[in-house]
């Protein structure tokens, strides 16, 4: 299925129009549920994907980036209190709350 793959992928559209129509008139002559009409399904999915690659890319062709201005971001940054009285309060109230130690006992 690979080489497959790569034959879809290197035609043009028209070919590959002319690819997915084939495709289509051979599924009709095939009964549904046999191993042929899954693997043309499969073909017809990989034939409909490059095709709609090649239109895809064929649109964004000539579409130019843009970059939309959605405003600024105002940053305030706050410091708490660093100094040395301040870091012991702080460890000593964590490791050390009169409430979290009456519910303890």
């Amino acid at each position: 299925m690979n080489d497959y793959f790569t034959k879809v992928h290197t035609m043009s559209e028209k070919d590959l129009v002319d690819e997915i129509e084939k495709i289509n008139k051979r599924l009709l002559n095939v009964p549904p549920g046999t191993q042929v009409f899954n693997q043309l399904l499969d073909m017809l999915d990989t034939a409909n994907q490059a095709y709609n690659e090649k239109v895809i890319i064929a649109m964004n062709k000539n579409a130019k980036d843009e970059v939309i201005e959605i405003g600024t971001i105002e940053k305030v940054e706050e410091e708490p209190d660093y100094t040395a009285q301040e870091i012991t309060v702080q460890v000593a109230r964590h490791y050390f709350d009169p409430a979290k130690a009456r519910r303890r006992s």
